[in-house]
This record gives structure tokens, sequence and C-alpha cells, in this order.
């Protein structure tokens, strides 16, 4: 079934919270089906100019596996990312790789968890395998690369330690990694070059350039206000990577180790005694309130 791209595409309303709940499960690509493909391009070409089918396809079927994120209710796709697991020499050193590629939720469901908690078990359990195939001596790699301020932020917001950054420069040998990552997927593609002006840092910024047409937000999708500058990450990505708005995309790089584990642990642990602490809350309020009732007169007043 041929699907063509719409040049236009619907209009894009503020950002709303929907009541309904997603879910998230990791799927191997041979087993998605026509018409959850179908649903995932529709999502994506509401979101993306300049997309087709047979493009979207032959990216995905690139990729090893997906997270679909599924309204609990209905079982509808509202979002997606696609993954790749791979490995690659650098410096004559075996390095293992997960390479997050197109991601999108639909805008009435932004700000929800599926897509972290998902993304999460994914990578205690990647790095899980990865540890006991080789004894920790391989080590293993998030390779994220971002068109948009908000996939960036997913990478600053959750993993401490990330590159390339505000604060500091990526060390050489990452910075080797980031390299390889992006040439092993894009050859011929990368483009680096160095930022000055970060804390006195001079950070380099690896870019893939893509040519006019390629797939690129729709406007409005996530535009960098000016107030949003006031945000150093925010700030920092627009200047590593100023042609965004053409589709171009920052690569990124995360460490895959315990401390991803722990992290998934802790927070886990914080929203579970956060829930209870509200549900508790709750229940004294209501005693509270029936506390307060008048109580049924019977008979006359005395």
């Amino acid at each position: 079934m041929k699907i063509s791209a719409n040049s236009h595409g619907p209009k894009l309303s503020g950002p709303k919270q929907s009541g309904s709940k997603l879910s998230g499960r990791l799927v191997k690509v041979a087993d998605v089906g026509l018409s959850d493909l179908e649903a995932m391009f529709a999502i994506f070409n509401r979101y993306y100019l300049n997309v087709t089918w047979d493009g979207f396809l032959r990216d995905f079927r690139e990729k090893s596996h997906v997270i679909l994120l599924r309204e609990r209710t209905t079982k509808q796709i509202r979002g997606f990312t696609t993954l790749k697991m791979f490995e690659a020499m650098v410096d004559g050193r075996e390095v293992a790789g997960l390479f997050s590629g197109d991601t999108v939720i639909e805008r009435d469901f932004w700000g929800q968890s599926a897509l972290r908690s998902a993304f999460c078990r994914l990578l205690i359990v990647t790095w899980w395998r990865n540890l006991v195939a080789t004894a920790g001596r391989r080590p293993c790699y998030w390779f994220l690369i971002s068109k948009g301020y908000k996939t960036y932020l997913l990478l600053t917001n959750n993993f401490p330690t990330h590159w390339p950054r505000h604060d500091r420069t990526t060390p050489a040998f990452e910075r080797e990694v980031m390299r390889r990552f992006a040439e092993n997927l894009y050859p011929g593609r990368l483009q680096a070059r160095t930022l000055e002006g970060f804390g006195e840092k001079a950070g380099e910024a690896c870019v893939l350039p893509f040519s006019n047409g390629a797939p690129c937000l729709r406007e409005g999708v996530a535009p960098i206000r000016d107030e949003l500058f006031a945000n150093p990450n925010i700030h920092f990505f627009e200047r590593a990577n100023p042609g965004w708005r053409e589709g171009h995309e920052l690569c990124c790089l995360a460490p895959i180790g315990p401390q991803i584990f722990i992290r998934f642990v802790c927070k886990s642990s914080f929203a579970v005694v956060k829930h209870a602490v509200r549900a508790a809350a709750r229940q004294v309020a209501q005693v509270a309130r029936r506390g307060l009732k008048p109580a049924p007169v019977d008979g006359a007043m005395q």
C-alpha cells in the first residue's frame, strides 16, 4: 500500500495533556504489521515535513527494534521510537552501541513517562546482557541524533553523563566513539566543528547535515522561543546545531552502565512513595471533611 505525504499537514494546536495513559512495549521490526506501520507513518507525517511512505519504510527496516506507545484504553498507537543495536571498533577496542532513530509522540500525550520508562528498561537489559557477554570489558553507549531541542533535553535531563554539553568538553575516546558511530550509520556525512564560549570551554559539535528536502519538524511543533534560551542546554543545542530547522541532526552520546539501573530504581521508588503520600493525604482530607459536617438533628431543639 502506498501512502503519500501531505505537503501542508494539519495545524497543530497548543499542547494539552490527555487523560488517557500510554504504555510502551519493545517490538522487533520484523514483527510489526502493515496496519501498525501505517498508523506510525500517519503520526510521523503529522509532525514532520518532507516524509514519504517509501523513505519511512526504508529507514524503519534498517532498524532492529521499535518501542511502540499505545493508548491503554483503545490500544491505538500514539507514538514510537525506532532503535538499532550494533557494534563498532574504536581505537582497536570493540564498542557496543544502541542507536535511537525516528521518535515522535502525539502532542496530546506529551509529558507522559511511558517512553522514558520503556527506554530505561531497555537500557538496563542492554547493559546487563553486554556485561554478561563481555565481563564488563566492552563499553556500551546510547547514540542519539537530534533534530529538535526536546529530544536533546531527553538526554540532558535523564543522563547526568552525556555529550556534547555546554559545561565541559567531550573526552577524546567518547569523541572518537561518536564519530565512528556516525560514520558507520551515515558514511561520509559527518561534519565536526569547534564551539567556543561555553564556560570557558571549547567543545566540538558533530552534526549530520542533510540536503534540502530532508525530513524536518513542521513549523510550530517545537520552536525555540527567545525565553527558552535561558536554559543553557537549549542555548547550547541552538549553537551546536543551527541547521536543526532544515533537519540537520546533532550527534549525542551517553554511557550505558549501572548508573542507569540505580537511577531508574531511585526514580521508581520515589514515584511509589509520592503516590502513597498523595493517596494518604486524600484520605486524611476526606476524613477531615466528614468530621466537619454537622450532625443530623433529631426532633425539635430544646
